[in-house]
């Protein structure tokens, strides 16, 4: 970009009334598995927010993969940092995203951190202003005040905007963010949160929110939103992502899920338990629930015909 572009950029924010700064934040997203319709929404969700301004200090991609294939190392081309994670084989078949990002945090070098599903696009252009600015006022944030998925008609939507005040219920009504898809943090409460935990199981986002919420209550941090509105990119209906498949799992053998994995905080990948007697046994039954997601790429094509995003 010319020194003249960039002062017209520079022009057109402040006529807008966009900030233009976020240089003090590190954004950090994932993804794994070659489900087409999910690396389909996730190249859309991509490439729309890649045209906001003004531009994140750093952008950290994690791709991690059973096989050697790689889906968005196209990410270079645009700035982003993009890591390749090969997935060993005792840490297949559980859910990935929160050691993944806990990956890219270590790898970030701001003092400002930002999460988001890979397939999560925000409508507001100078939304990575907005979450610097929020994760400046707060602690802990939400990057978008409101939410709805793609695929919802525009009643569900304006009904399914505000469904998650309440889950942040330290923070005023001002303030109440959208508990899935995202998370901020400054250093500091980072270092109190310690980092995602580990969840073989989906439906992780609200459990980490709810660790949080109670981390910030005791040591009086302050939960806010980022101002704005995200959408969630569609890549099938949610019966096909199998949610309540891997709680029935758990409901059947009555152990807590921490038992069947082996994970610390400095550790790339969660592993399989394998000293848990049953260890074999869930791995088994979540063979189904994630088989779609860790098949190699050649044997995807079958597999997902039945989803399609137009």
């Amino acid at each position: 970009m010319s020194g003249l572009q960039a002062l017209d950029n520079s022009i057109v924010m402040q006529l807008a009334g966009w900030d233009n700064v976020a240089e003090d934040v590190s954004f950090i997203q994932c993804f794994y598995g070659h489900q087409m319709s999910h690396v389909e929404a996730a190249k859309k969700a991509l490439l729309l927010n890649l045209r906001s301004e003004p531009k994140f200090g750093e952008w950290i991609f994690t791709e991690a993969q059973v096989d050697s294939e790689r889906e968005f190392e196209w990410l270079r081309d645009y700035g982003v940092k993009y890591e390749f994670v090969p997935i060993p084989e005792e840490s297949k078949w559980m859910f990935l995203k929160w050691p993944l990002w806990n990956f890219g945090a270590r790898k970030a070098s701001k003092d400002k951190f930002a999460f988001a599903d890979a397939d999560v696009v925000f409508c507001n252009r100078d939304w990575a202003a907005k979450v610097s600015r929020a994760i400046g006022k707060f602690d802990i944030i939400s990057l978008s005040r409101k939410c709805y998925y793609a695929e919802q008609s525009f009643k569900d939507r304006d009904a399914g905007l505000d469904a998650y005040k309440g889950l942040l219920d330290t923070a005023g009504a001002a303030e109440r963010g959208h508990v899935g898809f995202t998370f901020g943090f400054n250093r500091k409460f980072l270092s109190e949160f310690g980092g995602f935990g580990c969840s073989i199981q989906k439906h992780g986002d609200v459990e980490s929110w709810k660790r949080a919420r109670k981390i910030a209550k005791a040591k009086d941090f302050k939960i806010g939103c980022a101002e704005g509105v995200c959408c969630h990119v569609s890549h099938g209906f949610l019966s096909d992502r199998k949610y309540d498949e891997s709680k029935e799992v758990f409901r059947k053998i009555g152990e807590v899920q921490e038992s069947f994995v082996s994970y610390e905080l400095g550790d790339v990948l969660p592993k399989w338990n394998e000293a848990n007697p049953r260890c074999d046994e869930i791995r088994g039954e979540f063979t189904f629930v994630y088989f779609d997601q860790f098949c190699q790429k050649e044997g995807q094509i079958v597999l997902d015909r039945r989803f399609s995003l137009e």
